[in-house]
Order: structure tokens, then sequence, then C-alpha cells
């Protein structure tokens, strides 16, 4: 299965719990509540898992796996992790577990509890949704 095939058998895995496909700076994303969570770059899916959460950690750690840097000018997004398709088994579940974050800062945004932002690594530059 292509990457692309994978992309589209999420989105539809995740279709009934609220995920929407689109796009985020002109790549293939996943979204909720207009807020993306996965995003296709080439051969790497990424996902919005947090920074210093477990599965952020554990995305990490697989290999060939790095903080996403949608630019390409070395500028990462420190909660967000790109995950090469040698690892396409576990795209389904990092997914899963991005959106669940993803919907919960989306609840928290509409109750008016504040969230923190993306931002580039060491930056603290606010980040494009």
């Amino acid at each position: 299965m292509t990457p692309d095939e994978l992309f589209d058998t999420i989105a539809d895995d995740l279709a009934p719990r609220g995920a929407t496909a689109g796009a985020m700076f002109g790549k293939r994303a996943l979204k909720v509540g207009g807020k993306a969570f996965a995003c296709l770059k080439g051969d790497d899916l990424a996902f919005k898992l947090g920074d210093g959460t477990p599965a952020h950690a554990e995305a990490l750690a697989l290999s060939g796996a790095e903080l996403f840097d949608p630019s390409g000018n070395h500028r990462p997004f420190r909660d967000w992790v790109a995950v090469p398709c040698t690892h396409a088994a576990q795209w389904p579940r990092l997914a899963e577990s991005a959106l669940s974050i993803r919907q919960l800062e989306v609840a928290g945004q509409r109750a008016g509890v504040p969230v923190c932002r993306d931002t580039h690594a060491g930056r603290g530059q606010q980040s494009a949704e």
C-alpha cells in the first residue's frame, strides 16, 4: 500500500470520529474541527502528538522519525513528529492518538479553556494551522 493509499484508509477509518481530509501547507492533511492533526509530506506522515507526551516520545523513538519541518528550513514544529513510511504499520495508532489529543484541544477552545499553540522548536513563534 502506498503512503497515499494508507492515508486514505486512515481518513476513512477516522471519519466516524469527526476527522475530515483537507490541506495544510499545500499537503494532504487530516483535520478535526478545522484543526490539523496529521499531514502527509512525501512518504512521511506527521502527527500532532504534543511535545512531552508519551505518544510523542514513542513516535520520535522510531527509526527515521523526526520533528516535523514542513518548510524544510530547519524550523520544526516541536509538537509534531514526522514518521517515515517504513513505520506505516504504526500510522493508524498514531493517527488515533493525534486525533484524540486534537479533539481535546478543540473542545477546550470551544469551552474557553486556554490551550498551548504549536510553536517552532526553540523559536516561540506561532505556526499556521
